[in-house]
């Protein structure tokens, strides 16, 4: 079983909401875990090691350099997370503080959220997503987001 736990504070803005959305509405066959706060999130990972035949991919929105900065404070103790990291803007000051997360993709908050549904389908395995299903997905902006 593969798990998504997203993480999103409740007064990260619009583009938030659309990534949300745009999730819960275009990936299938996932356990999704929505986390509002840092508390939440914190105790998310402090759960027990899950079994060999679960995954836990994490998909976290900074919505500002601040909010970056304490998710790097609270996620960095811990070692081989599957990350998916949307930053706040595409400064290269901001992308190296999100670079010590090791995300394995990450995008700017104003590029195609989109992008996240291919990643998480590759990564995930899981050939349903909307896209795949003939269903429309809503286009934002175009992408150049960033596999690490």
């Amino acid at each position: 079983m593969i798990h998504l736990v997203l993480f999103i504070a409740p007064d990260a803005g619009k583009q938030a909401l659309l990534l949300e959305k745009t999730i819960l509405n275009g990936i299938f066959g996932l356990r999704i875990r929505i986390c509002r706060t840092l508390q939440e999130l914190g105790a998310s990972l402090s759960r027990p090691v899950p079994s060999i035949h679960e995954r836990y991919i994490h998909v976290l929105f900074a919505d500002t350099r601040k909010r970056l900065k304490a998710l790097v404070n609270l996620m960095e103790a811990f070692d081989d997370l599957e990350i998916l990291l949307i930053l706040p803007d595409a400064k290269s000051s901001t992308f190296s503080i999100g670079a010590r997360l090791r995300p394995r993709f990450v995008i700017s908050k104003d590029q195609r959220l989109e992008e996240i549904l291919a990643v998480l389908q590759k990564m995930s395995g899981c050939p349903e997503t909307a896209t795949s299903l003939g269903l429309r997905v809503h286009p934002l902006l175009p992408s150049k987001g960033l596999c690490v």
